[in-house]
């Protein structure tokens, strides 16, 4: 008998989420496991977060008797639908599919879809038939912009995304535009930049508001000047060796490319519910700069485009990750968006497991129209 079962995972570097639909669209199990970026775990521990968490949601779905490890993922679903952080390349892709093709005992092709988790942000397309494209923006830790359009329609299986065009996401070393890791970032460059321009002007370096933003990093990085500053987020990763660790300030035991985006939400706090003028500056900037990055996939509202650009008022823009979830931050990169002359017909943010919620539903909507 034919599965109606539709599984979406959504694999983050934080957290993992499944869940299943039935083919009216009703979600009917989920669940939640740990970290499952593929580039910082490696194949078989990311297939065996995977398993275990989408044992977890069958088992919510379905009841079944005996314990979850031993519940068998064979023949269970009509379609599966994986969206992977740090599946970067066709041959991540390739070595992905060939991996959770026996798991699922299903075939690669249209019927299991293993995609980068960008493309799951762009499945509210699915649900939009009047309109062309989507493009799809996550703005965590790190960032990435994707634009799509509609794939050609498919016999056996969902129809899929066809991507157009992908911009930034280069990870933490070389750049994440509009991440939490630039506004960490951005944010100890500009205190050190006004630090420097105090040494001019013969005034000091340090804000005597201990409120203020810098006053907070300061104390967040357990240092009392700004110059102290570089000997801690430049510390190298901390080392297994517990002893050697021991006198280390707390944030010098955090890997490197997680120690300015820490201070993000510091930072927030201070722009939106203080009014820091330098943190509000940070932002601000920052927005700026990916309103940018945003427009380079979509046809200007004038004069010639891109074979592959997008236009902006047929399409439907998909925000996801935890910065964008913020209001005040996203109003920032839309009004920056409208200034360029950029006005989407259709704005959501899907955030949480609701990507992987909206890719389940958005499956089965589609091989079951009514």
């Amino acid at each position: 008998m034919t599965s109606s079962l539709y599984l979406c995972v959504d694999c983050g570097g934080t957290k993992t989420s499944a869940v299943i639909c039935d083919s009216t669209g009703q979600v009917v199990g989920r669940a939640l496991g740990g970290p499952s970026n593929f580039s910082y775990l490696g194949l078989q521990p990311f297939v065996k977060v995977l398993q275990s968490t989408v044992q977890n949601a069958l088992h919510s779905a379905t009841h079944p008797s005996g314990d979850i490890e031993s519940l068998t993922l064979n023949n269970k679903f009509a379609s599966v639908w994986i969206g992977v952080s740090g599946a970067d390349s066709p041959n991540d892709v390739h070595t992905l599919t060939t991996a959770l093709s026996p798991v699922f005992s299903i075939p690669p092709g249209n019927r299991l879809q293993v995609t980068n988790d960008a493309n799951l942000l762009a499945s509210p397309l699915k649900s939009h038939p009047e309109l062309k494209s989507a493009v799809a923006i996550i703005a965590g830790t790190g960032s990435v912009v994707v634009s799509f359009t509609r794939g050609e329609e498919q016999v056996d299986g969902p129809t899929p995304l066809k991507e157009m065009a992908r911009v930034a996401g280069w990870g933490w070393i070389l750049g994440d535009v509009g991440s939490g890791f630039e506004i960490g970032r951005e944010t100890i460059r500009e205190i050190l930049k006004r630090a420097d321009r105090s040494t001019v002007e013969g005034l000091p370096a340090t804000s005597p508001d201990p409120d203020s933003l810098q006053s907070r990093v300061l104390s967040h990085f357990g240092v009392t000047s700004v110059p102290d500053l570089f000997g801690v987020i430049y510390a190298p990763d901390p080392r297994p060796d517990a002893d050697n660790n021991a006198n280390q300030h707390p944030t010098s035991l955090v890997p490197r490319e997680r120690r300015l985006s820490q201070i993000t939400p510091l930072v927030f706090e201070a722009a939106f519910k203080n009014g820091d003028e330098l943190a509000l500056t940070v932002i601000r900037r920052c927005g700026e700069i990916f309103a940018d990055i945003i427009a380079s996939v979509l046809a200007p509202p004038s004069g010639a485009s891109g074979r592959n650009a997008v236009e902006a008022a047929s399409s439907v823009l998909c925000l996801g990750g935890s910065l964008l979830g913020i209001s005040d931050y996203r109003n920032i990169i839309l009004e920056g968006l409208e200034r360029r002359g950029h006005v989407f017909a259709l704005v959501e943010f899907v955030g949480g497991g609701d990507v992987s919620t909206a890719g389940a539903k958005g499956m089965a909507v589609t091989e079951n129209p009514r």
